[in-house]
């Protein structure tokens, strides 16, 4: 038999982390531990929002789809949430269990998808540490991250879509658009309040200064089909489970209230003028 030729020692230096990589890396831990530390005395967080998750979770394990407590089909709620404690449970643990960890995770994974942006876009370290640090130490960020929600996966998401979307204006590459349009998929999968985040990215394709109209109208339309099948397949199954009207998003909370996607973005603008 050939013999399989052995690396040689220098090869190992191109797979090895840079100082700075290490110094995100341990930032990231920080804010995972921060997290965790939370969670010590009586683990994750909890209210309705976040039972009913968990037993959305609970509810795909046993093979019953994506239902409430109540073994109703679950309208209110995007899956994406669920679907991710379901699959790191994997099937051996409660999703209850896991629900801290993976949210520890996806808020330390959130500080290294920043500080790596930033490192790229910012010339001082100091800057990027500064910013990476000010994630990492955020108070409501980590208290958010320790209850059993779908915010920290929802603002994980939303980064790295404006993150490659940042990069396809830059660039100009069709994969950093395909893959803004993904994650922009994913993060409405995740919230409802994710509509705003195409509509956003819509209006940056529009007004590219430098391109030829035709060609950002043919950016928009890939844009728009990506991000929007998932969630349109979505309001289809709510449709045929619940016999919600297209026109009402197909959407209702416990309460009974619907969602509109003219009721969403017009949330999503208080909430920014408020911060503004």
């Amino acid at each position: 038999m050939p013999e399989i030729p052995r690396p040689q020692p220098g090869q190992w230096i191109r797979f090895r982390p840079d100082t700075f990589t290490m110094l995100l890396a341990a930032l990231s831990a920080l804010g995972v531990a921060l997290v965790m530390a939370r969670e010590i005395t009586y683990g994750v967080a909890l209210d309705y929002d976040a039972i009913q998750y968990i037993a959305g979770a609970r509810n795909l394990l046993a093979g019953e789809g994506y239902s409430d407590m109540s073994g109703s089909p679950v309208t209110g709620w995007p899956p994406l949430y669920s679907l991710l404690l379901a699959t790191a449970s994997l099937g051996a643990w409660d999703p209850l269990d896991v629900a801290g960890p993976v949210n520890a995770a996806v808020f330390g994974l959130t500080i290294f998808v920043v500080g790596r942006y930033l490192r790229q876009r910012l010339v001082s370290r100091f800057l990027v540490v500064w910013a990476c640090l000010a994630v990492t130490l955020s108070v409501p960020l980590a208290d958010q991250a320790s209850w059993a929600l779908s915010e920290p996966l929802f603002i994980l998401l939303t980064t790295l879509a404006l993150v490659r979307i940042d990069k396809f204006l830059t660039d100009g590459k069709t994969s950093s658009l395909v893959w803004a349009a993904v994650f922009s998929a994913l993060a409405w999968l995740t919230r409802n309040m994710g509509v705003v985040l195409p509509v956003l990215v819509g209006l940056l394709l529009l007004f590219q200064p430098g391109t030829p109209l035709i060609r950002r109208a043919r950016r928009i339309a890939v844009f728009s089909l990506i991000a929007a099948l998932p969630i349109a397949l979505w309001v289809v199954q709510n449709h045929l489970l619940a016999g919600y009207g297209f026109d009402r998003y197909a959407l209702t909370d416990a309460l009974g209230i619907d969602y509109t996607v003219s009721i969403l973005l017009r949330q999503a603008l208080d909430r920014l003028h408020v911060h503004w």
